[in-house]
């Protein structure tokens, strides 16, 4: 996933101009895609026999004490959105809408996306097995309900990997300003948003979202080299090839 091709494969600039960077690029890459790698194997095995973290304690304190009605609000909404039926219907909302924008492949893309990230979500949760914690008065209520299993958080891999790419498609590809800019700040906030959010409701210790970052873009990095790969498939061209939306016919 590192290699030079790779490296002109996430970028749209001609050979002439990626051949100078492209060494550093690789490096980077390659030396990001093994940190994030590391990030969850070390995590998993460090949170195996641990309930939790004293890091856990301190920096979930620190985000729940930060509580105006205005961000509780946006906390409350961001991590609702995360789950069950409204999350289902979300993403294959906007996998459908994709499909009729006459982004065959991109649709395509963008349901393997989410479907393989909720699937290794849940393999590492049971390798990993992180008990749960029991009342202490440590925890004096900052858990509402540890969500099983909870490494890494669902939430927030599932976002960074789905909302990532749908970020990366319309930065690639949208060329309306009315369209494209109210689109990137809404598929960028989503992931930032509920990084916070699962330790500010007490679904999750921050070991847990900090492995799922790691792993969210370690699936969004895949995601993109899929894409890139069958815009260059002959196979791919021919039974994915984009058309004109629906409306347009």
């Amino acid at each position: 996933m590192g290699s030079r091709s790779l490296t002109n494969k996430l970028t749209h600039d001609s050979p002439r101009a990626v051949r100078p960077r492209a060494h550093w690029l690789t490096i980077l890459l390659d030396g990001y895609l093994v940190f994030a790698a590391l990030v969850v194997v070390g995590m998993g095995a460090l949170v195996h026999n641990s309930p939790y973290l004293p890091i856990d304690l301190s920096i979930t304190r620190a985000v729940q004490s930060f509580n105006p009605p205005w961000f509780d609000l946006l906390m409350h909404d961001v991590n609702w959105l995360g789950f069950g039926l409204q999350s289902t219907g979300l993403i294959s909302g906007i996998v459908l809408v994709t499909f009729l924008a006459g982004w065959r492949w991109e649709s395509v893309v963008g349901a393997v996306d989410a479907a393989t990230i909720w699937a290794i979500n849940i393999v590492i949760g049971n390798i990993v097995a992180r008990p749960y914690p029991q009342p202490s008065p440590d925890l004096n209520g900052m858990l509402v309900d540890l969500t099983k299993p909870s490494f890494p958080s669902g939430h927030a891999s599932s976002f960074i990997a789905f909302y990532g790419f749908m970020f990366y498609l319309v930065y690639a590809r949208a060329t309306r300003t009315w369209l494209r800019i109210p689109l990137l700040i809404i598929f960028a906030a989503l992931p930032l948003l509920v990084i916070p959010s699962r330790t500010y409701m007490g679904r999750h210790w921050p070991t847990d979202t900090v492995a799922a970052v790691a792993l969210g873009t370690i699936w969004l990095i895949g995601a993109i080299y899929l894409y890139r790969w069958g815009t260059t498939s002959a196979w791919v061209r021919k039974h994915f090839a984009n058309m004109k939306p629906v409306w347009q016919r």
